[in-house]
């Protein structure tokens, strides 16, 4: 992203240099050596909420002169792709430092300094670093932070063809929380709304951690921003969010990028899909391409056969971007290999005939032991946590591109709808669930147009 509150970095930098300027300061030193080569100073810039160096990032240094009555001359150096940073020619002195970055401004945060001295020594390492986010998260929050194993999510909300602060935009966070009551642990639904200041910033305290968070960015005007987010435990997660102009399909943005294993390895084959646009591409030899987009955030699924489904936000924009780089780390769930005597349980049979079918269909499966099915009171809760499905309410979900008619099944039979299936199935008596976002995807079995035709599939198997 380019913009933050209507300035990008480079005129943030050029509007403080002028402001050094109009205070007094000889910003021509810049220009020429501060005196004959006698110091290197170098360092790294690191960003504690990534676990990453920070490239791109502006390093401001000064020198302060004890007693000098003058203003001290600024240098500043960008910091390389791998957070590097290298001042050379620098004379004997007390000297201050610090850094510029967009990530800094999205935070809220003030740029850390740090003072050193130049004496002996003709080369010096000074590193720099973003705060942890457990500092983070209490400067910025304070009484708001919640406990320590609550997170922050803060970032900037932006029109994405016009680059500019989206004012009033509301971002929506949706989890769920178990809580115990006199009748056992039950999941409540939770929600919390946080509106962006002119300048297009949020801030979102004392939110979930370390556990997928539904996330909703609504604006009149423009397309609303469905997606999942998951903040470190008790950490900090910065997240932008480019709002495209509602009824807008078409564009000449594009998300492109590389899918790979852990081992680095390019992926095969697969698919890469934009629900919201009713679009998909291949994945050939690891590589993908979106293109003739709007500019904006979306939602992506990655699918390939033999793995979970991958899903994430994405931002497409009409300038220079950076490739995606997307790590398969799940794969699908397979059973171990097991020798067994007698005759199967009726149980065991459905168990074993779902993971058959889940080796060829694409969709999510629950099995026993799943926490979403222990704790869930609706299979509607369940399949929150199914990728290309969405709650709609207590009793309704919709699948892939808004679809509104999912076909529901209870132990092979066809049922009415979701909201007659959980009266009929209370979850205390539900063995596992299927999920198949797309019917193209799913079963043979579970494709019968005889009943309304159906745009994705939903199958519950109760105990025997």
């Amino acid at each position: 992203m380019r913009r933050h509150g209507g300035l990008d970095q480079t005129m943030r930098i050029l509007a403080s240099i002028v402001a050094l300027a109009a205070a007094g300061i000889d910003t021509a030193a810049a220009q020429r050596p501060i005196a004959p080569i006698a110091h290197v100073v170098r360092g790294t810039v690191f960003d504690s909420l990534t676990r990453a160096a920070l490239p791109n990032a502006v390093v401001q240094l000064a020198r302060i002169a004890p007693g000098d009555s003058a203003q001290p001359a600024i240098v500043a150096a960008v910091t390389d792709n791998a957070g590097r940073y290298r001042f050379a020619g620098l004379p004997d002195g007390r000297y201050a430092i610090g850094f510029q970055h967009e990530m800094l401004n999205a935070l809220g945060l003030d740029s850390p300094i740090r003072s050193f001295e130049l004496a002996a020594d003709t080369s010096v390492t000074v590193d720099l670093a973003i705060e942890s986010g457990a500092t983070v998260r209490m400067k910025r929050c304070g009484k708001d932070a919640g406990g320590p194993f609550d997170g922050m999510l803060a970032g900037f909300v932006l029109d994405a063809a016009r680059e500019a602060p989206a004012a009033g935009a509301d971002v929506k966070i949706r989890w769920v929380e178990n809580t115990l009551q006199q009748t056992g642990f039950r999941s409540v639904p939770k929600q919390a709304v946080f509106t962006t200041g002119e300048d297009g910033q949020y801030l979102a305290c004392g939110v979930p951690s370390d556990a997928a968070i539904d996330v909703v960015v609504v604006r009149a005007g423009y397309r609303t921003v469905i997606g999942k987010l998951l903040i470190p435990s008790g950490g900090v997660l910065r997240q932008d969010f480019l709002l495209a102009d509602s009824g807008t399909t078409h564009g000449t943005a594009a998300i492109t990028g590389r899918a790979v294993h852990q081992d680095s390895s390019a992926l095969r084959t697969g698919v890469i899909s934009v629900d919201a646009l009713a679009l998909d591409t291949p994945i050939r030899d690891g590589a993908f391409s979106l293109g003739g987009i709007p500019a904006g955030t979306w939602f992506i699924e990655l699918k390939a056969i033999g793995y979970q489904p991958r899903t994430m936000l994405a931002n497409a924009t009409n300038g220079a971007f950076a490739p995606l780089r997307i790590v398969l780390e799940k794969e699908a769930q397979t059973l171990e290999a097991v020798n067994v005597i007698g005759t199967a349980s009726r149980d065991t049979r459905v168990l074993n005939a779902i993971i058959e079918r889940s080796r060829t269909a694409t969709g999510t499966v629950f099995l026993p032991g799943n926490s979403w099915l222990e704790t869930a009171t609706s299979p509607a809760d369940v399949l929150r946590a199914a990728p290309g499905f969405r709650q709609k309410d207590h009793y309704n979900i919709q699948g892939r591109a808004d679809c509104k008619t999912v076909a529901v099944y209870l132990d092979g039979n066809r049922m009415a709808d979701l909201f007659t299936l959980t009266f009929t199935a209370p979850m205390k008596s539900i063995l596992a669930i299927e999920a198949y976002p797309d019917i193209s995807l799913a079963p043979i079995q579970f494709r019968s147009q005889a009943f309304e035709p159906a745009c994705a599939v939903v199958a519950v198997w109760s105990k025997r």
